[in-house]
């Protein structure tokens, strides 16, 4: 199945719902119908492309909540959130004549390949399709970074992603990006090709510091909230905290016999949670089993104080959220939980009803955040349907994409925004909308 086949025929349904001490949360009454649809928001701005060719959009909301910046391809527009008037737009000028056409020359390079394993093993069968799929869209993603980098060489830029949840410090004075993260497997490159973290200075363009250390693929890594430290966690299973001021390492900890994918501080900075796969030995049997697992480290101590079992050796997808009530929401595939890890008490509070592996992989959450005060909860689903949940007054509201409608665009998000008690999302149909809840 392909994501556009995903979305053109699911069908987006709750099988439990938000509810508080067993009372299943109900619509918000108010001037605005709580359950809306794409188009029926307060206002909506269409996102300018520099090529239908480019599907990832990017958007980011500045520091004091009063700006968003949207990517459209080789586009980026700056727009004032209150007024939605746009304040600036910066378009890279290129010659289209010297753009490559990357799905043609994808399909022209692969021809061979495709003829050669038809002469082999015959036709196309429900494995080898998914599997040539997979090989067509890495490919074409390779090219289109390849020219990216070319397009933009002489823009000034850093060498590296951004893989954080809280990218800038708290003052905006610095952010993170990682280089030379790519796949691999332990022991796989030399010391000097292993990932870092770089801390870059903005006001003097330049790199503060360069966090070394982790021997596998760095998924996570952010500021603590009082931008005192700096914690990453890496595909091979450890997580490490370093000392914003100095680049310190204060703490290596092995947390997994596997790997990690999500990671989240505490409000107060003094504890983060970490996700990913760990192996148990089942009590009954004796026999070991990788498990999606939570745990919890003290940045004091660099030791764990608590752990959360999901329990489904299936399940492969998870996000948290850690909220100034000092419980997490833990996203599980299509499930979500919540845990106080000091407690150790948890409730399984939403599921979407979705049956099947694959089904649960594209309709799984993508993006998990609670409000400051730790009263609402934002979750989006992987078709980009929204639910908000207010857990004082036990209600809620659903933004939906409406059904069948089938989208292109990659990067899709939300973002809550406290003082205006808004909430701002990029769709997958090329459309940045807002709406406000009562």
């Amino acid at each position: 199945m392909s994501r556009q086949e995903f979305l053109a025929d699911f069908v987006y349904s709750v099988r439990k719902q938000f509810n508080v001490n067993g009372t299943p949360a109900s619509w918000a009454q108010g001037s605005k119908p709580a359950h809306r649809f794409w188009g029926d928001e307060d206002s909506a701005i269409g996102i300018a492309y520099s090529s239908h060719d480019h599907t990832n959009h990017h958007y980011a909301v500045s520091c004091d909540a009063k700006l968003v910046a949207v990517c459209g391809g080789l586009n980026v527009s700056i727009y004032d959130i209150a007024t939605q008037e746009r304040r600036a737009q910066f378009c890279m000028s290129i010659d289209r004549a010297n753009l490559m056409d990357a799905p043609s020359l994808v399909d022209e390079s692969l021809a061979p390949i495709v003829s050669q394993i038809t002469r082999t093993h015959g036709p196309m069968d429900s494995v080898i399709q998914p599997l040539l799929h997979t090989l067509r869209e890495n490919y074409t993603k390779a090219l289109q970074d390849l020219q990216g980098s070319l397009l933009f060489a002489s823009v000034p830029h850093v060498d590296g992603k951004l893989c954080g949840s809280r990218d800038s410090s708290s003052r905006g004075k610095h952010f993170l990006y990682v280089t030379n993260n790519h796949g691999l497997q332990r022991g796989g490159r030399p010391l000097a090709e292993l990932p870092e973290i770089v801390v870059y200075d903005y006001a003097l363009k330049s790199t503060k510091f360069v966090l070394a250390g982790h021997g596998g693929y760095i998924v996570w890594t952010s500021f603590s909230p009082d931008g005192r430290y700096i914690a990453s966690a890496s595909h091979e299973g450890t997580c490490r905290i370093f000392d914003s001021t100095t680049g310190d390492c204060r703490h290596k900890v092995d947390l997994m016999d596997g790997q990690c994918s999500s990671g989240a501080w505490s409000p107060d900075s003094q504890h983060i949670a970490i996700c990913g796969k760990d192996k148990r030995i089942a009590t009954e049997t004796g026999v070991a089993a990788s498990l999606l697992v939570t745990v919890v480290i003290s940045v004091e101590t660099g030791k764990q104080v608590a752990s959360f079992d999901h329990g489904d050796p299936s399940s492969r997808h998870s996000s948290i959220a850690w909220s100034s009530r000092n419980d997490i929401a833990i996203t599980q595939d299509t499930d979500i939980y919540f845990w106080d890890p000091f407690s150790d008490n948890t409730m399984h509070s939403f599921s979407i009803d979705v049956e099947g592996r694959m089904l649960k992989t594209y309709a799984g959450f993508s993006q998990i955040s609670w409000s400051a005060d730790g009263k609402r909860l934002i979750v989006m689903c992987g078709d980009g349907t929204i639910e908000v949940w207010d857990r004082d007054a036990n209600v809620r509201w659903r933004v939906q994409r409406p059904q069948g409608l089938t989208t292109k665009r990659f990067g899709q998000g939300f973002h809550w925004l406290e003082k205006l008690q808004m909430l701002i999302c990029l769709n997958g149909d090329g459309y940045l909308r807002s709406y406000t809840f009562e």
